[in-house]
């Protein structure tokens, strides 16, 4: 039932372009030779076999292929996770070699930082690999952090665009001769028991000063707002942050990101 919203979505999407002219055909996991492994709601999608997907292209059709889903070896419906047809729009690229892989968001880009909270954080022109990837994994929900994931080992360029259509986005490639900025982003996420993650991400191996910087501010904002309880991270160019989410308390998660975002 969980991936009933993209076959439905594939079938709308191509009889709107039907209607307009463009031949289109929607297409399933199971049509599209979508294969996945692993958990239901966090798979990991397999190489895909695009010899259908080519079929329809040749025809001079729009395939419209519905992401968030893969099937496993005894044709059961998997699906990726929240954001997962970002991996699926990924996946679909490398299989079928694009140049770019495009993907289209109510925003026109990655931002440093969730602008419907901070609305002065500035869209980047480009991040890389890993800097993409551990903004999504510490919870920037901009771009699936597995599809990030996909992107760097297969090399895979992905775009981050507006649906506006205005501007190039985001470019998310390798870091070649880049030097990427000391203070990547800060997210923000849900936590169980109405609290929010607040995670400041940093360079790979540049993340000492910012951190230690985060963590003071968060000791003086503790002794005159609210709790702000540090939690343990694997990453060592992260610090991450947990506060209650009440809008109305005046120490709560979010005011405590935009007072800290401008210190970083």
């Amino acid at each position: 039932m969980a991936s009933c919203g993209e076959v439905i979505s594939a079938c709308v999407i191509s009889t709107l372009l039907n209607s307009k002219g463009i031949a289109a055909v929607p297409m399933t996991a199971a049509s599209a030779g979508i294969y996945a492994a692993g958990e239901f709601g966090d798979a990991q999608v397999l190489p895909i076999d695009p010899a259908k997907v080519r079929m329809i292209l040749d025809r001079g059709e729009v395939p419209v292929v519905t992401g968030f889903q893969g099937m496993d070896g005894e044709g059961r419906i998997l699906t990726l996770g929240r954001g997962g047809s970002d991996t699926s729009a990924v996946a679909l690229g490398v299989a079928l070699n694009a140049d770019f892989v495009d993907i289209y968001k109510d925003v026109p880009g990655v931002a440093k930082a969730d602008p419907r909270i901070i609305p002065q954080a500035p869209f980047m022109d480009f991040l890389d690999y890993d800097s993409m990837y551990r903004l999504a994994n510490h919870g920037a929900r901009v771009l699936h952090d597995k599809s990030a994931d996909l992107a760097r080992a297969t090399g895979m360029r992905i775009r981050v665009r507006s649906t506006s259509g205005e501007g190039e986005g985001t470019l998310i490639g390798p870091l070649g001769n880049r030097t990427p900025p000391t203070f990547i982003g800060l997210s923000t996420s849900p936590l169980p028991g109405g609290r929010v993650k607040v995670a400041a991400v940093f360079a790979a191996g540049r993340g000492k000063e910012g951190s230690a910087k985060a963590r003071s501010f968060a000791k003086e904002w503790a002794a005159t707002r609210s709790p702000v309880e540090v939690l343990e991270e694997k990453d060592p160019d992260a610090v991450v942050f947990s506060l209650p989410v009440e809008p109305k308390l005046s120490g709560g998660a979010y005011s405590f990101a935009q007072a800290l975002f401008p210190l970083l």
